[in-house]
């Protein structure tokens, strides 16, 4: 062979593995619903967006979606890693797909970071209406762009950690949207009713540490979740910089407790009893937190949700790169895929 065949043989071996690859491509979503926050939010949001290998080789084929929310903190591009322990959503995808193990969906995933790292997939008057913006500004694009199912049984939401949280909320909220719920990790135990003096010291123990919006970064973890959370009730633009104020009171308190998975149940429509959800706690968690699971778990059945659950031998961010495949099986199972 001359090394001209060769070097057009090789060439094609290139096109056709390109062609044959799966992708990701970064979007970005015009956010209508965050224009009214009370700080300046960019116009438009960045999602990662994964594309199965079929995608650009059969253009009259329509998949289902499912949307992945990050958690506190977190980015898009943390579910695209490129350690092998870490979770990557192209690579459990692909090795998926060739297994039969799920259909070749489409896989997004939103940076949804705020000036306090998160609004927790709450609307809210600091940063804008964050539920808003993935149930219908994300879902909209996203079936404006490729070719979606269009139609809830075809949309899974799923997140880890606060995602998981704003995967519970939105989706059992919005049935006419979402068809199943994947919650890895949720924070189950969040602002549970009558820890009020409790909630109050740390606030204003963390708020003392703020002088600026930068000094928001020193605090610890559990502190930065804490004013987050405030923030969604207490943000008033007299409170500059911060937007917060030195304490919290009873009322803000209450309102803030209304977070409360256990506190939701009745605002959530009678649709989404049928929706299949499956969650997963960590036993490393804690003996608290797998209580609150549990009693998470056992109060949305009792209601009448369809809630498989499962514990495993690990704590929050363990073991992610695999549990994230569970998460997509899951969807994939529970998903109409024409």
């Amino acid at each position: 062979m001359t090394k001209q065949s060769l070097f057009f043989s090789a060439l094609f071996v290139i096109k056709v593995c390109v062609v044959n690859a799966s992708e990701i491509e970064e979007v970005s979503v015009p956010a209508e619903s965050l224009k009214n926050a009370m700080v300046e939010q960019e116009k438009t949001q960045s999602a990662l967006v994964y594309l199965p290998t079929d995608y650009r080789k059969k253009p009259h084929k329509k998949y289902p979606v499912v949307y992945f929310l990050h958690g506190f903190g977190g980015t898009a591009q943390g579910f695209f890693a490129s350690s092998i322990l870490e979770p990557n959503i192209k690579r459990s995808m692909d090795a998926l797909v060739a297994k039969n193990r799920v259909s070749e969906m489409i896989v997004v995933v939103p940076d949804t970071n705020t000036m306090y790292r998160a609004a927790w997939y709450q609307n809210n008057r600091l940063t804008g209406d964050w539920a808003d913006f993935i149930r219908t500004d994300l879902v909209d694009h996203i079936d404006i762009q490729y070719r979606t199912i269009k139609n809830p049984k075809s949309r899974a939401l799923a997140g880890h950690s606060m995602g998981a949280y704003g995967a519970i909320d939105i989706g059992l909220a919005n049935p006419d949207i979402f068809g199943s719920v994947i919650a890895l990790s949720p924070p189950t135990g969040l602002l549970q009713p009558g820890d009020y003096a409790l909630f109050k010291q740390f606030y204003d123990a963390q708020k003392q540490q703020m002088v600026s919006v930068e000094s928001f970064d020193e605090l610890p973890h559990f502190g930065q979740a804490i004013i987050s959370m405030a923030a969604l009730f207490t943000a008033d633009e007299n409170y500059k910089p911060t937007y917060l104020p030195e304490s919290i009171n009873r009322v803000a308190f209450e309102k803030l407790s209304g977070l409360a998975l256990s506190n939701k149940l009745e605002r959530y429509e009678d649709e989404s009893f049928s929706m299949p959800i499956y969650t997963e706690l960590g036993v490393k968690e804690g003996e608290e937190a797998v209580r609150d699971f549990t009693n998470f778990t056992k109060l949305y059945q009792a209601k009448g949700y369809e809630v498989k659950e499962s514990l495993f031998e690990g704590g929050h961010l363990d073991k992610l790169y695999k549990r994230i495949d569970t998460a997509l099986i899951f969807a994939s199972e529970n998903m109409l895929s024409n």
